[in-house]
């Protein structure tokens, strides 16, 4: 199943981002935010930090994106699960440090004749020529990156052209809208819950911890066992490298699952 649009960004803020978009070449857009591989990210999240992506699977399991269509993410998703493998531009796009000094991607037609031609297919499918890609450090996030993947229906030539042009205005545009998406979506594109690191239910139950319920208490409020409110609170320790469960809460804050 795709990725879904994140019910907290109103159809009325994508249309204003599209309207600015449009201008400097782009008209379709998904946006998330995923963990950078620096070594930050391993201390600000623990030592489990591997688990997260670091390859086409690790992406597949993306549940929510900021996105201007479904049809974006239908396209994220079939090319995820059939080409991303035998593309090597897909693997040099994933946000490294070395990003950092160039924040655009170009993708280069590096897949092998055999696939070239349904790729083109594809793209033919979803009216995409062609397409770049945004990396920007998010504020208070350390070892997280925001990512804006945009799309076109002109070829890489003329979008690598047209952004060379207007650099400047695009990036300010894409920071301006970046800010209003992590805020107002942050509970969906939250790396930790987005790729499924930790469940839905175990949200819910460090939010009652922070509330300051017992693991018993929440277990009769959720149906749960308490063997299995703390089964879900070992998980997040786990995960987040906490030392107990006041540890866990704070750590809870910083990485703004609460």
């Amino acid at each position: 199943m795709p990725a879904q649009h994140s019910g907290y960004v109103s159809s009325q803020v994508i249309n204003t981002f599209l309207e600015k978009l449009r201008p400097l070449g782009f008209g379709r857009f998904y946006y998330c935010i995923l963990p950078d591989d620096l070594p930050s990210f391993s201390e600000s999240i623990g030592r489990n930090s591997k688990l997260f992506f670091g390859n086409p699977s690790g992406l597949k399991k993306m549940r929510f994106a900021v996105s201007s269509d479904d049809k974006i993410l239908q396209f994220r998703d079939e090319f995820l699960y059939r080409f991303s493998r035998a593309d090597c531009s897909f693997l040099y796009s994933r946000p490294s440090s070395c990003i950092h000094r160039h924040p655009f991607y170009f993708p280069v037609r590096r897949i092998d004749e055999r696939r070239r031609r349904s790729v083109e297919h594809l793209k033919a499918k979803h009216n995409i020529g062609g397409a770049a890609t945004f990396y920007h450090k998010v504020a208070g996030r350390e070892g997280w990156m925001g990512i804006f993947h945009l799309f076109s229906e002109q070829e890489e030539v003329e979008i690598e052209r047209n952004v060379q042009s207007r650099h400047q205005e695009l990036v300010a545009l894409l920071e301006e809208y970046s800010s209003i998406f992590n805020y107002l979506a942050h509970l969906d594109i939250n790396p930790i819950a987005n790729f499924g690191l930790l469940s839905p239910t175990c949200i819910k139950i460090l939010t009652m911890v922070a509330e300051g319920d017992s693991s018993e208490e929440i277990g009769k409020k959720l149906f749960l066992t308490e063997r299995g409110v703390n089964y879900h609170l070992d998980r997040a320790r786990e995960i987040l490298g906490a030392r107990n469960r006041t540890n866990l809460v704070s750590k809870a804050y910083q990485t703004g699952l609460l």
